[in-house]
């Protein structure tokens, strides 16, 4: 839900087809951001998800000034299965929803798909980079799908601390190449994500945004 000045955001994950086969998990998020003079200022985010039994939520909420992040984790991280994460790493840093709007707004003014970040999600820190590929032509695998012009972006996150110690999924050297976002016009008006792709050793993710769905406003 987008105003002139603000905008906040829900969703909920749920594994379907093959994927459904192999995991029991679901994932939660509220995010509220406000417009700075140069970028989104994350206001607040909280995570939940589950896998199993096993729960973890992380609420965090940003200094008025948008510097500091303090987050309530439930449970605390396990020193065995994460890397640390110490106080420092939650000083100047965005989340990773400010980030992606901060680039949107790059390319609404005409610039390219490039930037660095350093983004928190309440678990983990990390460095997110951007990389253009350029313009091209997205034909609508769906009926419901995206058809047409498209900025591509090359997206890779470089970890920083509260990442898991042993990953199938996160590659020693992270390429541009692994994950590829393809931002087109909405019918609304604004651009936005219309199509994401991710690599993984096992295949390929791909999340379509729904063009039947108009963009909610206040």
């Amino acid at each position: 839900q987008f105003t002139e000045n603000t905008v906040r955001m829900s969703g909920i994950n749920i594994p379907k087809g093959s994927f459904a086969a192999f995991t029991d998990f679901e994932g939660k998020l509220s995010f509220e951001a406000v417009r700075g003079e140069t970028s989104w200022q994350p206001v607040s985010l909280m995570m939940y998800s589950r896998e199993g039994e096993d729960i973890q939520t992380a609420e965090t909420l940003w200094s008025e000034d948008g510097r500091n992040a303090t987050t309530t984790n439930s449970p605390p991280a396990d020193l065995e299965e994460v890397f640390p994460l110490t106080p420092d790493m939650r000083i100047d840093v965005t989340s990773p929803f400010s980030a992606m709007l901060d680039m949107l707004d790059r390319l609404e003014a005409g610039q390219t798909c490039e930037g660095s970040f350093e983004i928190y999600d309440g678990w983990r820190r990390a460095t997110l980079e951007f990389a253009d590929f350029g313009a091209g032509m997205l034909e609508a695998d769906r009926g419901w799908a995206y058809e047409g012009e498209v900025s591509i972006c090359g997206i890779r996150s470089i970890p920083k601390g509260g990442h898991r110690r042993e990953s199938r999924y996160r590659p020693e050297e992270p390429d541009f190449e692994k994950i590829k976002a393809y931002i087109g016009r909405h019918s609304s008006g604004r651009l936005v994500p219309v199509r994401i792709e991710v690599k993984i050793p096992v295949g390929r993710i791909t999340a379509r945004l729904d063009m039947r769905s108009p963009l909610p406003e206040e």
